[in-house]
C-alpha cells in the first residue's frame, strides 16, 4: 500500500444563497461571480464566501437567486493576504470556496464548469 505524497482539497456544502454580487471580470476577461452561502446544521450556522469562475460564473449569474437552496462542490482557496490575529498573534488568511459544480436543491438545476481540451 502506498501513501500519497500530496494532500486533497475538496469541499461539498449546501445552504441558502444570501447575497449575490454583480458579475465582474479579471484583467484577462475571466468572468467572476461571488455570493454568500448560509449553512445551517442543527444549532450551528456557518457563512461561506463562494467564488465562481469562468463559464460557470456566466451560467450561475443567470441561474442562482437569493434564498435558493443549493449544493456546491469545489475546493477551498486563500482569497487575501495573511494578517496577524490580534488575540492569539497567529497569522491567518481569509478563505473562500471556489465552486466547480452547483446543484439546485429547490428545483432540478444542475450545472458545472466544463473544461474543453
Amino acid at each position: 500500500m502506498s501513501i500519497q505524497n500530496y494532500d486533497y482539497n475538496k469541499i461539498i456544502v449546501s445552504g441558502t444563497v444570501e447575497y449575490i454580487s454583480d458579475l465582474s471580470y479579471t484583467s484577462d476577461k475571466t468572468p467572476i461571480l461571488n455570493f454568500r452561502l448560509h449553512n445551517r446544521v442543527k444549532n450551528h450556522d456557518d457563512i461561506f464566501d463562494v467564488t465562481v469562475w469562468g463559464n460557470l460564473a456566466l451560467i450561475a449569474e443567470s441561474s442562482i437567486y437569493r434564498d435558493q437552496r443549493i449544493l456546491i462542490e469545489g475546493n477551498i482557496q486563500r482569497c487575501g493576504q495573511f494578517k496577524k490575529n490580534r488575540t492569539n498573534s497567529k497569522f491567518e488568511a481569509p478563505l473562500e470556496i471556489a465552486a466547480k459544480k452547483i446543484f439546485g436543491l429547490n428545483d432540478t438545476l444542475y450545472f458545472r464548469d466544463y473544461v474543453f481540451v
